[in-house]
């Protein structure tokens, strides 16, 4: 049985940070280390792969193996990119190993999830063929804009049901919120600050945009709420106006951040939002998208969901919780394409992006022998 904390560890010593919007380059804001261990992984255990470019330097990589019912298959996948690493408090690419505890950048979030899926797949194929077909992934580019799975689903890829590999200390997520965001625009006219009348101050015409925003939040907050993810929610995140102290700004604009439930309709909010805006300033207003990502749920009885139950009794004499969260995932792109997935993995979202970020060693190892049982076919 090999060890997942020895391949942990290697994953969290290549950096591969998620550049975002930052205009930054090198062998640090790439996948590319990572998937380079994780083909030799697969080549030293004989596992058939493919190696598919998303980016420049930025790839998807696939194991598959083919199982005792062709007809199905089932997919194991998280991601292997990191949020940055400022702040940190650890050395973040020198993998620690304390008190029961593997600490480092991605060690949670999301490498501890790739390690044990990979490692469960290399354990149970020394036994045999798996129960049905597998594909597990290794996916690039989560933490910003999810090209990786898109480009995935995009290339035809399908699946009976998965797992998307988040820390959810054990529990399974069955729904999460979409989520959306914009920069609102708003311009004036420049003009010296001493005649101030002589301009269009476009910071002053976006104190009533921000005030919308407060009031429309407040507003979704008396909705009444989803089961297991809770209710939308609107923020603003960002603003930024002017560029000289002296000169009356004529441009400022803002960012908003909208969390929306299960349910509820993109296009509907938008419109809403607007109608709030309308009401508290008649400034026209440039909408410019960031990003679109949709929310998922499915149903407590689908299969998968029924046997990773199962698995994770069996495994940890437990009864796991199943839930909603807010965040958002690869899993919803899955679930749009039609293929039942669960969000699923060790430790805590908690520790997640996290100063002094770490995995539970006791739950990563359980996850790798609740993973193999899915596997296997053999949950109970």
């Amino acid at each position: 049985m090999y060890d997942v904390v020895s391949l942990l560890s290697d994953l969290v010593a290549l950096p591969s940070i998620n550049p975002g919007s930052q205009e930054v380059t090198g062998p640090d804001y790439t996948e590319k280390a990572v998937i380079d261990r994780l083909a030799a992984f697969l080549e030293e255990h004989r596992v058939d792969y493919e190696r598919q470019e998303v980016l420049p330097e930025r790839e998807n990589l696939i194991a598959m193996a083919e199982g005792r019912d062709p007809k199905q298959t089932v997919f194991l996948q998280s991601h292997t990119d990191t949020v940055a690493v400022d702040g940190m408090t650890i050395a973040p690419f020198d993998p620690v190993v304390r008190d029961g505890k593997l600490y480092g950048r991605g060690s949670c979030d999301a490498k501890g999830q790739v390690a044990a899926m990979f490692t469960a797949l290399v354990n149970v194929l020394q036994h045999g063929p798996p129960a049905t077909n597998v594909a597990v992934i290794a996916g690039c580019e989560e933490e910003y804009q999810f090209h990786g799975v898109k480009h995935l689903l995009q290339s035809g890829f399908r699946a009976t049901r998965g797992i998307v590999g988040e820390p959810t200390e054990l529990h399974l997520i069955i729904a999460h919120k979409g989520c959306a965001r914009w920069r609102l625009h708003v311009h004036g006219r420049s003009a010296h600050s001493s005649n101030p009348h002589l301009g269009d101050n476009a910071i002053s015409k976006i104190v009533p945009v921000l005030t919308a925003m407060e009031t429309y939040h407040q507003e979704l907050q008396e909705r009444p709420a989803h089961p297991l993810t809770g209710g939308s929610t609107l923020a603003v995140t960002l603003i930024q106006g002017g560029n000289q102290i002296n000169v009356i700004p004529d441009h400022c604009w803002i960012a908003i951040d909208l969390r929306l439930s299960p349910g509820e309709s993109f296009e509907n909010i938008k419109a809403e939002i607007t109608e709030a805006i309308r009401r508290n300033t008649a400034a026209e207003l440039e909408w410019e998208p960031v990003i679109f990502d949709y929310s998922m749920e499915i149903a407590p009885d689908e299969p998968i969901v029924q046997q990773l139950v199962a698995a994770v009794q069996s495994v940890t004499g437990g009864t796991p919780q199943i839930g909603g969260v807010a965040y958002g995932t690869d899993a919803s792109k899955f679930v749009q394409a039609g293929i039942p997935t669960v969000i699923f993995g060790p430790g805590s979202i908690a520790r997640a992006h996290t100063a002094e970020e770490y995995i539970e060693i006791d739950q990563l190892q359980q996850a790798v022998e609740i993973h193999s049982r899915i596997l296997r076919g053999d949950w109970n």
